[in-house]
């Protein structure tokens, strides 16, 4: 896996997880948080986007947030008159931060940008041959609460062999 290294603004999100390919809205209200997107749209429109692990603290930290979030690119950003932001991003890819980077008013994220080197066909097939175990046992167990899904689940797998 190879890796390029960057500091991006960052903002911690509350029960929301944005994925690479994914775009989404978000509503922006902490002063942090909208000085971030201030930063971004000064400059390359990038930014790192995190769960925080709890969503009612108000000023999360570095503990505070997971390790792995997404770069995203800001595609619109609308101000509102309360003073919060409406904004649509782009989940781009997927980075490990390193380090939380503290400023006067707004957070950066040191970011290992992960670059995934594209799976060996044996590795897939290893993958695959787990997920349809997987979810053969979930069948198993669900099968008398949902007897029509569960046939049609079997089916499906038994056709991808």
């Amino acid at each position: 896996m190879s890796s390029v290294k960057s500091d991006l603004p960052l903002i911690p999100l509350r029960d929301v997880v944005v994925f690479p390919g994914i775009v989404t809205t978000l509503f922006v209200g902490r002063a942090k948080s909208v000085e971030a997107l201030n930063i971004a749209m000064s400059s390359n429109k990038k930014l790192v986007l995190v769960s925080q692990k709890d969503a009612s603290n108000e000023d999360p930290d570095a503990q505070d947030i997971f390790k792995y979030g997404s770069i995203s690119n800001l595609l619109q950003l609308i101000k509102l008159p309360d003073g919060t932001m409406k904004v649509l991003v782009e989940g781009d890819k997927r980075c490990f931060i390193e380090k939380v980077i503290e400023k006067d008013n707004y957070t950066l994220a040191r970011v290992i940008e992960e670059i995934d080197k594209p799976l060996k066909e044996s590795e897939s097939k290893n993958i695959v041959r787990l997920i349809k175990a997987k979810f053969e046992d979930y069948i198993s167990v669900t099968k008398e609460y949902l007897p029509k899904l569960s046939q049609q689940s079997i089916r499906l797998m038994s056709c991808r062999d």
